[in-house]
């Protein structure tokens, strides 16, 4: 409880354009206690691991207001260990990894959300773009 309470506290910080004391929030947040425990493969901790997940790309979406890029290439990295589901967080993972050229890590993303669904255009189009640009 302790944990979602402090995620929905950053939250609201981002809404009220406080985003760095919003980022601080979400790394007190992933450094509870509770997520000491091994979350991913127990189902009986299956919301704690969705609050952590949702930490984590919260936190991409955070460093990237904050113009640091690499930062949310990071951490939308380390979401997509988590739970690696979601098109659009690949997507989102390729677009930056482009902007600041490493390439190889747009083109396994943009790979990535096409495995998931093979009709996303956005991967498709970015997926061509980087091939025949590197």
């Amino acid at each position: 409880a302790r944990v979602k309470q402090i995620y929905t506290e950053g939250l609201r910080l981002n809404t009220e354009g406080k985003v760095s004391e919003a980022v601080q929030a979400l790394l007190r947040a992933l450094d509870d206690p509770a997520f000491s425990r091994d979350v991913v493969g127990n189902p009986r901790f299956a919301t704690l691991r969705r609050v952590q997940y949702l930490c984590i790309k919260n936190l991409a979406d955070f460093m990237e207001k904050l113009d640091d890029k690499a930062m949310a290439v990071e951490w939308l990295a380390q979401a997509v260990d988590l739970d690696g589901r979601d098109v659009v967080v690949w997507h989102k993972l390729g677009s930056l990894a482009m902007q600041l050229d490493r390439l190889n890590v747009a083109r396994t993303a943009f790979q990535q959300g096409l495995a998931l669904r093979p009709d996303h255009l956005l991967c498709l189009s970015k997926l061509c773009e980087v091939t025949y640009s590197g």
